[in-house]
């Protein structure tokens, strides 16, 4: 199987996993399940990919692979079950101490995939208002191993706890846009001001979340801004798609497009 079709055939795999819709691979004919896994790994998709395969209906996936690609997934399970329970520990120490916090991204954009634990977890963002963030970062600092910068001007912060990546953010902004950081502030008001947030339980911890209005622009202009900056994984698209899709019959389309004006971010928006 040449490389071209390696790679359409991954693109029509990952979106059976991501819509969990059928498949057939016969049409594609001998498929290089090796380089199937490659991809999804460098994209770090391995689950979508996973979902996508139990999704095909006229062939049956060689053993060696499925055991192959059912040993990651369940690694990925694992991983995202203790982060879960890192999120629930961490967020009640902090509410114990009157520190409130936002999860970005992450394990709360897992919950909109139908299977989260198949969603490839990275670090864990906490977002919250200036107070807040002061006190997150002082309640932090004895507990981690590293923090960079360790600079009191800086509003993100990046710390090493123990095996796990966590971020400390006191606002959304990104580098490549002015105008679109003039928004981000508006957001931020409307979270932390007017508490337009949506929650998620936890496993009996409710953890806030970004409104799907105020979320879809700061997955949006995450996503952009790394893709300007170095390149942007499939996904952080993907993620994007789902919270799209799960909140299609409630967004307010009105107030989404005046914000992706006021950003001049339209042609970038219409291009992804």
């Amino acid at each position: 199987m040449n490389p071209i079709n390696s790679e359409h055939l991954f693109f029509e795999i990952l979106k059976a996993g991501l819509w969990e819709t059928n498949i057939q691979l016969a049409p594609y004919g001998k498929v290089d399940y090796e380089a199937l896994i490659r991809i999804a790994r460098e994209q770090s998709v391995v689950g979508l990919i996973a979902a996508g395969l139990e999704h095909v209906t006229d062939m049956k996936v060689p053993q060696e692979i499925a055991l192959t690609i059912a040993g990651e997934v369940l690694q990925l399970e694992q991983r995202n079950v203790a982060m879960n329970q890192l999120i629930s520990n961490l967020i009640g120490q902090m509410r114990g101490l009157d520190i409130y916090t936002l999860i970005v991204k992450g394990q709360g954009i897992a919950q909109c995939y139908e299977r989260p634990l198949w969603r490839a977890s990275g670090d864990v963002d906490f977002y919250m208002s200036e107070v807040n963030f002061i006190k997150a970062r002082e309640f932090f600092r004895p507990l981690v191993n590293s923090i960079t910068p360790d600079d009191d001007k800086i509003r993100r912060i990046e710390m090493n706890y123990g095996p796990w990546v966590i971020e400390l953010h006191a606002n959304q902004y990104i580098s490549t846009s002015i105008k679109a950081n003039y928004v981000l502030d508006e957001i931020h008001r409307d979270l932390f001001y007017r508490g337009n947030v949506r929650s998620w339980n936890n496993n009996g911890t409710i953890v806030f979340l970004p409104s799907p209005d105020n979320d879809v622009i700061i997955v949006f202009t995450h996503f952009l801004n790394h893709f300007y900056k170095g390149g942007v994984g499939l996904r952080q698209i993907c993620d994007w798609c789902r919270l799209l899709y799960t909140y299609r019959e409630s967004l307010d389309h009105v107030l989404l497009e005046l914000r992706i004006r006021k950003m001049g971010l339209l042609t970038e928006w219409k291009a992804f």
